[in-house]
C-alpha cells in the first residue's frame, strides 16, 4: 500500500522567535548556610512602575540575572512549586567542621540540581539545607504539575540511596521531605540596595512549604490543587488535614507515592464519555483506508494532525471502536509521548511495551519479568530467551543483565528495535493489531527512529496491522530527521458552531436537536467565542462549571451562578496556550499583553497611537505574532484590525500582567479612546465603561456603564442590557452613596450613586420581567425593599411585583398589590407616577 502517493512528514521550517534565556543552574558555593525560613518570612516587595511597553531586563542586570529562575519583567505565572528539606543535615552540622558538611552535602545537591532541571524545572534557592524549585518559570509547560512529581519522587531516591551510602562511610544518614503545590505566583523584579533582583512571591509557595514542614521524613505531601491535576497519572493516598497561619479553613493533604501512568493528562470528563461530534468525512476516510488493510492483511499507517484539543485521541479511539465492532479480535496497543520525554530514551517503546504485557509503571520488576516471559510463551516467538532479556532491559535500563553485558551498544540497539519489531509482529499473526501512538511531536529521538524502520519492515510483511499516530503541527520539537509516510492524513479544523453547541447539549444531556434553551443563549456564546470551534476548551470549562457548582441543575433546569464574564478558566487551558506564549522574545510578549488588554479585537490605529510606534515596525512585529498562531490581520470597512485566533488566548496573555500594569494600560486605552471619540462616543460607549471600569476612575465607568445599559434597553437587546445593568451594581458599591454621577455622556443631568441605584435595580426588575425571569424579579423586589424607605421607588417596585402576579394569571393577588401601590402613591401626590399606573395596567 506504500507505493501510493502519500504526505510525508517534515518539521516546518519556521518557528516563532524564542527568548535567549535558558534555565539557570544556581551556583552550589553560594548556598546560603542559614536555616529555612518559615513561609510568613517570604514577604511581598514593592516592584517598579511599567510602561506601556514592559521594559526589557536591563543589561547591568545580567550577572544576577543568570543567578535567578525567572529573568522577566514582573508577570503572574501558573507554576508547580516544589520544597524539599533534607532531614538529618543539623545532627551531621553538630558534629562535623562546616567544610566537611559542605563537602558531604554539596554533591547531593548537585544530584538534586540535575533531577530538577531534567524536567524542566529550575531551582530557584537553596537555603540551608532545603531546595525550592519552580515548575513553570522562565518557561511554563502544560503539563509541569507532572514534571514537579516526577522530579519529587526522582529526589526522594537520590537523597534515601545517597542517606544509604553516608551511613555505611560515615555512620549516619540523611532522609528528606517534600512539599508540592500549584497556584498563581508574581515573578520579576524587586528593587534592593544593590540594584534590580529577581523573586517569585505568592501564597502558593507559602502552601507548598506547609506541605512539606508537615510531611513525615521519606514522605511527600501535595495539595488538593494538585492532587485534581495528577490523580490520573500517579498513586496517590489521603493524608491529614493541616492548619495553617493564615487559612480560613485546613488544608487537604494527600501523599503522593508513586507514578501509575506517563502519560497526557485526560481531559474533559473522565467519568463519563461525551459523545463525539462532527469529523464524520475524517472518519470515514479512516474507516475506509483502516478496513482494507485489515481484509487486505496489509500495514496501513494513519496520520491525524490537528492543535491541541481538536480531538485527535478522541477521533483515533472512535476509529479503533468503529473497527472493533466489525472484527472484534483487534486489539490496540499505546505508546504515549509527554512533553518531556525527548530527554528519556525508549520513553514511547517502554509506554509500548507496556501496553503489549498490560502493565503498568507500579508494577514491581519480578512481576514483570514473569508477565514478558508469559507473553513470549503466549504469541510462541522464536528465540524468546533473548527476546525477552532485552525487552526487560529497555523497561529497566539501569540494570546490567548478564546476557547483555557485552553487546555494543549500537548492535545492542539494534537487537532491541528487532525484539520490539518482532514482538508486534507475532501477535499481529494471532489477531489483528492497532498501534496507536500519541503525540508524535514529543517522541524521543529512539523511539522515533524505530518508528521509521518498524514502518518500512511492516510494510513488507503480509499482516493485519494499522499504525495510527496523532500530531500537532508546526511544532519546534519534532526530531529534525523524522521521515514517515501515511496512507491516510486527516487534518482536524475547528468545530463549526452548530457543532459546538451540539457538544454542549451533549455535555449537559439536552436534546442536541432542539438546541440550547433560551436562557442559556448568553452562556453558550459566551464559550463559543472563547473556544473558536476547540472541543477540548469547551468539555474543560463546563467540566470547570459543573466541578465548581458554578452551573447547577436544579427543578427548573440549568442555572449557571456567576456573572458571564466572571465564568472561570480552566488551569489546563491556562498552562497549554502559556507553554507557547512562553516561547515568544520579549518584545513581542509585551506587545501581545497590550493587545490582550484591548480585547479580542483591535484597531490597528488605536495600537499605533497607545504604542507610538511606527506603523512599519508595528506591521513587522504583527507578522510575526501571526505567523506564530496568535494573530489574524483582518480588512474591514473600519480599517485595519488585528484578531486574536482564540479568545482564551486573550485572556490567558492578559493574566500574565500583574494589577498594576493593567491598571496603566486601561487607564491609557480609556483616555485614548475618550479623546478620539470625543465629539460622537456612542460607537464605543462599551468600549469606555469597560476601560474606565479598570481603572481608579470608578465615576466615569458608571456614567458610562448606565448610558450604554440604557441604550441596550432600548434597542431590546435584553441579555446585554442585563449584563450592563449586573455590572454597574457591582461598580456602585464602591462608591459613596452621596457621590454625584453624571448620567449622560455630556454631564448635563446628575444623580446621587444612592439614587442611581435604585433606578439600575429597577430597570434590571423591568428587563428580568420582559425576559420571563419571574422568581429572580420576585427576589430582587423583595430584597430592594427591605433596603429602600423612599415610598416613590417602594411604589415601582410593587408595581413590578404585580406584573409577575399577572403574568403568572394570579389576577386577584396582582390587583391587591396595585391598589397598595395607588394608595401609595395617592398618599404621596405623586398624581403623574399614578396616572401612569393606571395606564399600564388599563
Amino acid at each position: 500500500m506504500h507505493q501510493a502517493p502519500a504526505p510525508v512528514y517534515q518539521p516546518p521550517s519556521y518557528q516563532p522567535p524564542v527568548q535567549q534565556l535558558q534555565p539557570p543552574k544556581p551556583s552550589l558555593s553560594t548556598a546560603s548556610p542559614a536555616a529555612a525560613p518559615a513561609p510568613e518570612a517570604i514577604q511581598a516587595a514593592a516592584m517598579p512602575s511599567e510602561s506601556l511597553r514592559a521594559e526589557p531586563a536591563q543589561a547591568e542586570a545580567a550577572p544576577v540575572l543568570a543567578q535567578s529562575a525567572v529573568a522577566r519583567v514582573s508577570e503572574r505565572r501558573q507554576v508547580a512549586v516544589l520544597f524539599c528539606d533534607i532531614c538529618g543535615f543539623t545532627a551531621m552540622s553538630e558534629s562535623l567542621d562546616p567544610e566537611e558538611v559542605s563537602n558531604i552535602i554539596q554533591p547531593l545537591f548537585q544530584e538534586c540540581n540535575a533531577a530538577i532541571n531534567k524536567y524542566g524545572g529550575v531551582v530557584e534557592k537553596f537555603i540551608g539545607d532545603a531546595i525550592m524549585a519552580l515548575f513553570g518559570v522562565p518557561y511554563l509547560h502544560e503539563d509541569d504539575p507532572e514534571r514537579a512529581a516526577m522530579a519529587a519522587l526522582e529526589l526522594r531516591d537520590i537523597i534515601q540511596n545517597y542517606g544509604a551510602r553516608l551511613q555505611q562511610t560515615h555512620g549516619f544518614s540523611v532522609n528528606m521531605r517534600i512539599g508540592l503545590n500549584v497556584g498563581t505566583v508574581v515573578a520579576g523584579s524587586v528593587e534592593a540596595t544593590e540594584g534590580k533582583n529577581y523573586q517569585v512571591m505568592g501564597d502558593a509557595i507559602n502552601t507548598a512549604a506547609r506541605m512539606e514542614q508537615n510531611a513525615l521524613p521519606g514522605h511527600i505531601l501535595i495539595t488538593e490543587a494538585m492532587f485534581r491535576l495528577i490523580k490520573h497519572s500517579f498513586e496517590l493516598k489521603l493524608d491529614k488535614l493541616i492548619t495553617a497561619k493564615g487559612k480560613a479553613e485546613p488544608l487537604q493533604a494527600y501523599e503522593l507515592l508513586g507514578i501509575r501512568r506517563l502519560q497526557q493528562r485526560s481531559r474533559g470528563f473522565s467519568e463519563r464519555t461525551i459523545p463525539m461530534v462532527d469529523r464524520s468525512d475524517e472518519l470515514a476516510n479512516l474507516l475506509h483506508v483502516g478496513q482494507k488493510a485489515l481484509s487486505g492483511q496489509e500495514l496501513a499507517c494513519l496520520l491525524i494532525s490537528g492543535e491541541s484539543g481538536l480531538g485527535k485521541t478522541r477521533l483515533a479511539l472512535e476509529l479503533y471502536s468503529r473497527l472493533q465492532a466489525e472484527n472484534p479480535e483487534l486489539l490496540m496497543l499505546r505508546g504515549s509521548a509527554t512533553s518531556y520525554s525527548q530527554h528519556f530514551s525508549y520513553f514511547v517503546l517502554q509506554n509500548l511495551i507496556r501496553s503489549c504485557l498490560e502493565l503498568d509503571e507500579t508494577v514491581p520488576h519480578a512481576e514483570a519479568v514473569q508477565r514478558i516471559q508469559q507473553v513470549m510463551r503466549e504469541i510462541q516467538i522464536p528465540n524468546a530467551g533473548m527476546i525477552a532479556s532485552l525487552l526487560e532491559y529497555t523497561l529497566y535500563p539501569h540494570l546490567e543483565l548478564p546476557q547483555l553485558k557485552f553487546i555494543a551498544p549500537d548492535r545492542l540497539q539494534k537487537q532491541i528495535f528487532k525484539a520490539i519489531g518482532d514482538m508486534l509482529m507475532a501477535m499481529a499473526r494471532q489477531r489483528p493489531l492497532l498501534i496507536l501512538i500519541d503525540d508524535l511531536q514529543w517522541c524521543d529521538p529512539l523511539s522515533l527512529q524505530w518508528l521509521q524502520q518498524f514502518q518500512a519492515s511492516a510494510a513488507q510483511r503480509q499482516l493485519p496491522m494499522l499504525i495510527c499516530v496523532t500530531l500537532r503541527p508546526g511544532s519546534s520539537t519534532a526530531p529534525e530527521d523524522a521521515t514517515l509516510k501515511w496512507d491516510c492524513h486527516q487534518s482536524l479544523q475547528p468545530l463549526p458552531d452548530e457543532y459546538c453547541n451540539e457538544l454542549i447539549c451533549h455535555i449537559l444531556a439536552l436534546d442536541a436537536t432542539a438546541g440550547l434553551p433560551y436562557h442559556l443563549g448568553s452562556l453558550g456564546e459566551a464559550i463559543l467565542t472563547r473556544a473558536a470551534g476547540n472541543p477540548y476548551y469547551i468539555e474543560e470549562v463546563f467540566s470547570n462549571l459543573l466541578e465548581d457548582g458554578l452551573l447547577v441543575q436544579n427543578d427548573t433546569g440549568w442555572e449557571l451562578t456567576c456573572p458571564l464574564r466572571e465564568l472561570p478558566l480552566p488551569s489546563s487551558i491556562q498552562r497549554l496556550i502559556m507553554s507557547r506564549f512562553d516561547r515568544l522574545e520579549p518584545d513581542y510578549r509585551s506587545l501581545l499583553q497590550t493587545m490582550s488588554a484591548l480585547g479580542n479585537t483591535t484597531s490597528l490605529s488605536l495600537l499605533e497611537q497607545l504604542l507610538g510606534a511606527g506603523s512599519v515596525k508595528l506591521q513587522e512585529e504583527l507578522d510575526v505574532l501571526v505567523r506564530a498562531g496568535f494573530l489574524r490581520l483582518t480588512q474591514t470597512q473600519r480599517g485595519a484590525e488585528c484578531m486574536f485566533l482564540q479568545t482564551l488566548t486573550q485572556e490567558v496573555v492578559y493574566n500574565t500582567m500583574v494589577n498594576r500594569r493593567k491598571l496603566a494600560l486601561h487607564q491609557q486605552i480609556a483616555d485614548t479612546l475618550e479623546k478620539c471619540h470625543a465629539i460622537d462616543p456612542y460607537p464605543v460607549l462599551d468600549l469606555l465603561a469597560y476601560h474606565f471600569s479598570r481603572t481608579k476612575d470608578i465615576a466615569k465607568a458608571v456614567r458610562y456603564l448606565y448610558v450604554a445599559a440604557e441604550q441596550a434597553a432600548r434597542l431590546y437587546a435584553n441579555p446585554l442590557a442585563l449584563e450592563h445593568y449586573n455590572h454597574l451594581l457591582e461598580l456602585m458599591d464602591q462608591l459613596e452613596p452621596q457621590a454625584l454621577i453624571g448620567t449622560d455622556l455630556f454631564q448635563r443631568e446628575w444623580a446621587r450613586a444612592s439614587q442611581l441605584h435604585q433606578k439600575v435595580v429597577r430597570r434590571r426588575c423591568e428587563i428580568l420581567l420582559l425576559t420571563g425571569v419571574y422568581d429572580e424579579v420576585l427576589s430582587v423586589v423583595e430584597n430592594a425593599l427591605q433596603t429602600t424607605d423612599a415610598p416613590l421607588e417602594q411604589a415601582r417596585l410593587m408595581y413590578c411585583r404585580g406584573r409577575v402576579l399577572e403574568k403568572r394569571s394570579e389576577y386577584a393577588a396582582a390587583r391587591e398589590v396595585y391598589e397598595q401601590t395607588r394608595q401609595l402613591l395617592q398618599a404621596q401626590g405623586e398624581i403623574r407616577e399614578e396616572a401612569r399606573l393606571w395606564n399600564a395596567i388599563g
